[in-house]
């Protein structure tokens, strides 16, 4: 069967995270680079990478030929998409979910010839890694990142299907966001390395960007969700929602928006808020003549109290050409309430070749409490929403308070808000579980800075350079704590640091010259 190792490596994780959340953590990835992975990932593709480089470093040079050909745009720099680019097909819903949050649901389909697989012999598998790089921006001010995921899905294959290579691959994900006007932009990488030799890699990427528009949540007024097009169904046994998969009712999303003559058109929508007595009528039009009705079913919202309900309507009959599928809210008296539509075709081919292949970017948990509140605190603190962020990190913690992501974004919003004694509040609980973590540290040194606790300031920020590269204003603050504390020799050496990382910076090159010349005096708090 097909097997993207989801399952194995998510119960691998959640037993170390009853051992240790720093345990779980590290390993996940090999990398300190790769971010924080509050929200369940699979093994980093990056470690693979870092095993492959560390393996070839006495035999092949690093190949640095991409950086010539680097695209500077915004967001992070990647090599692997620069090689090859191929054709895809996307699609972007926003979808209520969990956690009183809308979810940005997302697909990519590749054709079969745009995509590699690497063949094991003595297992009898084929196997690749996608990878998938998600900015969400806002339309306003697209020069700031609302979202920036980088995720990693293994997917294998046995030997006996080894005919779903023939066909289409799908490979989804999702995520909640806060309400606001977006654009998303996603990379879709492909990598499959039949041996250590970088040349003999197959690497492709594909991008998709769509403009997003997530509203408000409101438990009033009725409404519809977005018509999601699919090309079938399927029950599952355990309840969880996923990308595409609602409780235990999982659907294929059809990003091309074509069926053939004959197919079953099935779609999901979701009514919200309907009074009693309320129906949804669903509609076909288009097509020739021009204005045609072709098919009709009106399903009661009685029969769905809750979650998104999935419909299929039969096509036999209409011929090929662009139709709308049109989804009307009505109440008891058949007054309108919400609507929408969404277009599709119909090919006079006789059949469609569906995905074979599909494979789940490692998505959020929203049963984890916590989890939700924790993604959208820090979405509104990269808005500078404080009072926004603040709530959701507060309600984070009240709903898990293991939860240590959740705690330490608030400290660090505190941190901003200048409110020492919540910051100590706050982490006071993760100090003795990860004695170890940078983000703690560093947080926990500038509150006792701010404090004027330079013994205890430097003792934690001294801990914490050796976890990180750090950034200059960390070092600096370090520097001006020995400083205080008399230990001119060692922040001599922590300046020289800070400006050989940055140089531009005219009140640490003042002190700098003033600790050399025999003196004292801090600069202003960085």
């Amino acid at each position: 069967p097909v097997s993207d190792f989801r399952d194995d490596v998510e119960q691998a994780y959640n037993k170390l995270l009853t051992i240790d959340a720093e345990l779980a953590q590290a390993s996940l990835s090999f990398r300190t680079d790769e971010g924080d992975k509050a929200q369940f990932q699979n093994p980093a593709f990056g470690t693979l990478e870092l095993l492959d480089d560390i393996a070839n470093v006495p035999f092949f040079q690093l190949d640095t030929s991409y950086a010539e050909r680097l695209d500077f745009e915004r967001g992070n720099v990647e090599s692997d998409y620069l090689f090859a680019y191929v054709p895809s097909f996307g699609l972007a819903h926003i979808l209520p979910g969990p956690g009183r949050a809308h979810y940005l649901h997302w697909v990519v389909e590749l054709d079969a010839e745009s995509v590699g697989f690497v063949h094991d012999q003595d297992q009898g598998i084929y196997s690749a890694v996608f990878v998938a790089s998600l900015e969400i921006v806002p339309l306003d001010d697209e020069n700031r990142l609302v979202v920036d995921q980088r995720t990693e899905s293994f997917v294998t294959i046995d030997q006996e299907q080894n005919t779903s290579l023939k066909l289409p691959s799908a490979h989804s994900g999702m995520t909640p966001l806060i309400p606001g006007s977006y654009r998303a932009r996603l990379i879709l990488r492909n990598r499959a390395c039949p041996s250590r030799q970088e040349t003999d890699c197959f690497k492709s990427y594909t991008l998709f960007e769509s403009n997003l528009n997530v509203p408000e949540w409101q438990d009033e007024r009725p409404e519809l969700s977005e018509l999601v097009l699919a090309y079938g169904s399927e029950i599952r046994n355990e309840p969880l929602y996923r990308p595409f998969r609602f409780g235990q009712v999982e659907i294929f999303p059809n990003p091309r928006g074509v069926y053939s003559i004959g197919d079953d058109l099935v779609f999901l929508i979701e009514p919200r808020n309907a009074p009693p007595g309320s129906r949804v009528q669903f509609v076909v039009e288009g097509g020739e003549p021009a204005g045609k009705t072709w098919v009709e079913k009106t399903v009661s919202v009685a029969a769905w109290a809750t979650g998104p309900m999935v419909q299929t309507l039969s096509l036999a009959g209409i011929d090929g050409g662009r139709f709308d599928l049109v989804a009307t809210l009505v109440d008891a008296d058949l007054v309108e309430l919400s609507r929408k539509q969404v277009p599709f075709i119909v090919s006079p081919r006789t059949s469609i070749t569906r995905p074979g292949v599909r494979g789940s970017i490692a998505p959020p948990k929203p049963e984890v409490p916590g989890v939700v509140a924790t993604i959208l605190g820090e979405q509104y603190a990269r808005l500078s929403d404080q009072e926004s962020a603040r709530i959701q990190l507060e309600l984070a913690i009240r709903e898990n308070p293991r939860l240590g992501p959740a705690r330490e974004l608030l400290a660090d919003l505190l941190l901003d808000l200048d409110e020492i004694d919540g910051v100590f509040a706050v982490l006071e609980p993760l100090v003795g579980n990860v004695p170890d973590r940078f983000e703690v540290l560093a947080i926990l040194g500038e509150a006792h800075f701010r404090r004027k606790q330079y013994t205890e300031s430097s003792e934690l920020l001294e801990k914490a350079i050796t976890l990180k590269r750090p950034e200059a204003r960390l070092l600096n603050m370090l520097a001006m704590a020995h400083d205080e504390l008399g230990n001119r020799a060692r922040a001599l050496e922590i300046l020289e640091r800070s400006l050989s990382l940055d140089p531009e910076q005219p009140s640490m090159r003042d002190l700098l010259e003033k600790l050399k010349a025999g003196g004292s005096g801090t600069p202003p708090r960085p």
